[in-house]
């Protein structure tokens, strides 16, 4: 054969198996672009199903029927790009219908998710309108009149009612419980497929519970209110139909629960099928790209080996040549193949362009976002196929394109960005856009990533709703509404407070900082309690409860209650809260103690008067037999004699006994002592004489009383009760140390000018007494209260608050005031200032040796023989005839035999069988003219005018004394009646 036919040959050869070799690689070449084609729509359905997963999700919390249709509607996207798939040799077709069922069934779950979602919305909405008209009837009703009569006692000074108080103070706390449910509810619904939904539902449940009781607490708050019947009741339907409500929210999230376990349960099927097929198609990809590599090295080698034959010289260049066309035609099919197959796979959407702005690609996201196909958009400027607009504003948003090839940066768009498909339809999009550069830097075009962002725009937008209407409704709570979320062993952090800490506490509303702030204006002995309870109910999982003081910035101190309801959520648990301004219930707490205090010791007070009163009775009968027996004894000795003086001293001891009974009853307030001049000086003298003896010898007196002061108005007990309660409160401050007590008193003349000092006295002349001892002394805030009754420093059963307020009510019953200087360890200075007068003062009785005398008959009646005895002897002395009885009875049926030969009737009040007073009236029944004197040790009934308008004469108060005696006899009797002379 001839070189040429051998040329020939050899080049037919070689064309022939070139042809085949092109035959079948465009037969792979087909076949693994549309297995790269099938891939990508199989690989698209993972992103698809996690999207209509978040729709669902979406979906069962709110029930919007329009991310039901979005919900449809991608589903309905996935089913066709299923259909719309390649089918290659029909290889496929048995993993395809395996698809297709797992995506029957994802779909057949999706519809029975539909009917309890809407159920739940409508049972949703009932239950935040009852919730809504429960609040508010609590405020209209409960919160808000009680409100208005607290404001209206405030106004006119009238004292809180404390069970009021405690009614609107309870009406908050239903009120805060049932933010914390809604609040718990809340969560439930935004979190019902997290962990610790359980838990949250026992929270909810409790708080039920306890808003029950509260309930049944208020109905016995208000138990004498008359609308309280139609209030509770109405109230209590609502609360009943919250609990029916929320049982079948409940009930609907079970369904739903279980529902959507089966969703994801079928779409996880679902992905695994795709997965497994993505597998399968990427291995036959790979499979088909080597077996191309194969054919083309086979044709390669062909066309090298007919080349080598027609020309030796030219081998190393064609095979040099053709090496660089077959690296060069490989990096290109590589690099197209590899970024259609990433574009192409890639979920969100992209476009690009070239350095004009003009659109050279759009993957599939992009095509069905904007509706446009790559072919039609190609050569197109952006802005014609990417029309996008602002959201709120509706105004166009400039070439993102034109400012990356100016700039040369990377550009993303506002929030609010709105695309707009070449069909009108619009979607909320987020996006970036970055320069192409070539490898020298230079930008040769723009690529845009974008997606579809509106379901959770749409979301975020709710949840800036709920949290509008959260902060709306814990804007009207009496109170902070905080949460915070605590892990055992660290650190707590709050997750929101509302605004009303700046108004109660005046602390700003940050969570950050809320806790740290807070426990920083607690008093110091009381951050460790409040640590402590939260550490407590932190580890126990218990709701928390506090009571306690709180400073404001400014320094003022106010009360303050905290509670919180705990649910755990994995490892973390979170509490919800109140923190409430209680100073007023407090207050009205301790008023309710301090009235409690005051009537115990009215109580006290009227117990001592009643012993006061008996003693009385029984002492005077005593005092009047001593008194009596002393005056006959001093009329029977010579007054220069030792025994008279001795019986003198006898008988004005027992009328100082007298005045002490008299002070007894003074102070027991059954019986009162008129005001008269008197001077102080000896009143003082005498009760530091009697203090004396009663005080440690650690304790020095030291006296500086002056005796030429003017005299003052007052009693003299009570003047001697000022003296000893100054004097024994300031010995009793310098009990365990000792110290000097020094007692002062001097007439000042004060001035205009010394009313700033002496605040509350005019200009003129005062007595001033001091007291001054060098004890512990007073602190600011106790001497603020040490003239409050009841107030006491003392442990219980040393004193019982009143010496201090009683000096101060006497003073100022007088027109006098009393002032206290004191500083802690540098003693205490009381003062006292009396208005002096120039009146004289009542000289101290002096026994009359003229008595007057007569010769009547008298009869004397008393159950006690001894005051019988001593007091016939008197009037014997005094030249009466005398009569004696010690029975009432027997007095009365002597009288009636002879009621004619009777010119007096002298009769002790309290006797048995018969009272003096009613022996008086059945006389004077029998003789109306009759006088008659009645004598009583005392008598809390029986009064003088009482004794005047039964017709008796006079009442006489034991012990009587024979000058007295016989005065009060001569003028009952008469003056001008039988007189028989003096004596």
């Amino acid at each position: 054969m001839s070189a040429n036919r051998k040329v020939i040959s050899i080049i037919i050869l070689g064309a022939s198996a070139c042809l085949l070799s092109f035959l079948l690689s465009q037969y792979y070449s087909k076949k693994s672009h549309d297995n790269q084609l099938l891939l990508a729509q199989i690989q698209q359905i993972s992103g698809r199903m996690e999207h209509i997963r978040l729709l669902s999700r979406i979906f069962i919390q709110n029930g919007d029927p329009a991310t039901w249709n979005k919900m449809i509607e991608n589903l309905e996207i996935v089913r066709l790009d299923l259909k719309a798939a390649p089918q290659v040799n029909r290889q496929w077709q048995k993993e395809m219908q395996a698809l297709e069922k797992s995506l029957a069934e994802f779909d057949r779950i999706i519809a029975l998710i539909h009917d309890p979602a809407l159920r739940l919305k409508e049972e949703k909405t009932k239950l935040q309108n009852i919730g809504l008209s429960f609040s508010m009837e609590v405020e209209e009703r409960i919160i808000t009149p009680y409100r208005k009569e607290e404001g209206l006692r405030i106004y006119n000074g009238d004292p809180l009612d404390p069970f009021k108080t405690r009614i609107k103070d309870t009406a908050y706390d239903l009120v805060g419980l049932h933010i914390q449910q809604q609040l718990i509810l809340l969560e439930l619904l935004l979190d019902w497929d997290l962990p610790g939904y359980q838990l949250k539902k026992q929270a909810m449940t409790k708080a039920l519970e306890k808003h029950k009781s509260q309930l049944q607490y208020m109905a016995i708050l208000m138990g004498n209110e008359p609308t309280i019947n139609t209030i509770i009741d109405s109230l209590d339907r609502k609360l009943s139909d919250l609990v029916i409500h929320e049982k079948v929210i409940i009930e609907h999230f079970s369904t739903l629960i279980t529902l959507n376990g089966n969703l994801i349960t079928a779409g996880d099927g679902l992905l695994d099928v795709s997965e497994k097929l993505s597998a399968r198609i990427d291995e036959d990809i790979s499979n088909d790209n080597r077996l191309n590599r194969g054919l083309s090295w086979g044709l390669l080698i062909t066309i090298l080996c007919g080349l080598g034959l027609l020309g030796a010289m030219l081998a190393g260049d064609i095979i040099h040549f053709v090496e660089d066309l077959k690296k060069s035609r490989e990096d290109v099919r590589a690099s197209e193949s590899n970024l259609k197959v990433t574009l192409d796979s890639i979920g969100d959407a992209v476009i690009a362009t070239d350095d004009k702005g003009v659109i050279t690609r759009m993957n599939p996201s992009a095509e069905r976002m904007t509706g446009w196909s790559s072919a039609e958009a190609a050569g197109r400027p952006l802005p014609e196929v990417f029309c996008i607009v602002n959201g709120q504003t509706r105004q166009k948003v400039a070439n993102p394109a034109e400012k990356i090839l100016a700039d040369g940066h990377v550009v993303g768009l506002a929030n609010h960005t709105v695309l707009i498909a070449k069909n009108g339809k619009e979607v909320q999009i987020a996006d970036s856009g970055a320069p192409i550069c070539d490898t020298d830097g230079r930008i040769v075009g723009v690529v845009l990533v974008f997606r579809d962002v509106t379901e959770s725009y749409a979301q975020e937008q709710k949840i800036r709703e709920s949290e509008k209407r959260l902060k709306a409704v814990t804007a009207n709570v009496p109170g902070v509404v905080y949460q915070f979320t605590a892990i055992r062993g660290q650190t707590y952090t709050h997750d929101f407070v509302s605004e009303k800490a700046s108004e109660i506490f005046h602390l700003k509303a940050d969570p950050q900082t809320f806790f740290n702030d807070f426990r920083a204006h607690l008093p110091d002995d009381e951050k460790d309690r409040f640590i402590a309870s939260i550490h407590d109910s932190v580890n126990r999982v218990i709701p928390w409860h506090y009571e306690g003081r709180f400073i404001k910035p400014g320094g003022k101190k106010i009360w303050f209650s905290g509670n919180a309801i705990p649910h755990e959520v994995g490892d973390a648990i979170v509490f919800y809260g109140v923190l409430m301004d209680i100073t007023r219930r407090k207050l009205a707490e301790q008023e309710t103690r301090n009235l409690k205090d005051a009537l115990e010791q009215a109580q006290k007070m009227e117990a001592i008067g009643t012993l006061a009163g008996g003693i009385a009775h029984d002492f005077n009968n005593i005092l009047s037999a001593v008194v009596g027996y002393a005056q006959l004894a001093l009329m029977d000795t010579d007054e220069k004699s030792h025994l008279h003086h001795n019986l003198q001293q006898i008988y004005t001891a027992a009328m100082r006994a007298g005045d002490l009974v008299r002070q007894i009853l003074a102070f027991s307030r059954q019986a009162e002592r008129k005001p008269e001049p008197l001077q102080v000086a000896p009143l003082i003298k005498e009760a530091l004489k009697m203090l004396r003896s009663s005080l440690p010898t650690t304790i020095e007196i030291k006296q500086s009383i002056s005796t030429r002061t003017d005299n003052v108005m007052a009693d003299p007990t009570q003047i001697h009760q000022i003296v000893m309660n100054l004097c024994t409160n300031a010995a009793q401050s310098m009990e365990e140390a000792g110290g000097r007590m020094t007692v002062g008193l001097e007439q000042v003349h004060l001035t205009v000018a010394d009313h700033r000092r002496y605040p509350g006295l005019d200009a003129g002349d005062y007595i001033r007494l001091t007291v001054q001892d060098t004890g512990h002394g007073i602190t600011p805030e106790i001497r603020e209260k040490i003239f409050n009754p009841y107030f006491t420093t003392k442990d219980r059963g040393k004193g019982t608050g009143l010496g201090l307020s009683v000096v101060h009510g006497i003073v100022q019953s007088y027109g006098g005031r009393i002032f206290v200087r004191s500083q802690p360890d540098s003693g205490t200075t009381f003062e006292v200032f009396l208005p002096a007068i120039r009146e004289p003062a009542i000289l101290e009785r002096k026994e009359n040796t003229d008595l007057p005398t007569g010769n009547e008959t008298i009869l004397l009646v008393d159950d006690e023989t001894i005051l019988v005895e001593v007091g016939q002897q008197i009037l014997q002395k005094l030249g009466y005839k005398v009569l004696v009885c010690i029975d009432s009875l027997e007095a009365l049926k002597r009288f009636n035999q002879a009621p004619g030969e009777i010119d007096l009737v002298i009769s002790d009040m309290t006797m048995p069988k018969m009272t003096g007073d009613k022996l008086a009236a059945r006389m004077l029944q029998i003789r109306p003219d009759l006088p008659i004197i009645l004598c009583t040790g005392f008598s809390s009934k029986f009064t003088e005018k009482d004794a005047a308008e039964i017709g008796v004469k006079a009442l006489a108060y034991k012990p009587l004394v024979a000058a007295e005696m016989a005065a009060l006899v001569r003028k009952v009797l008469g003056e001008n009646k039988k007189p028989v002379g003096k004596k």
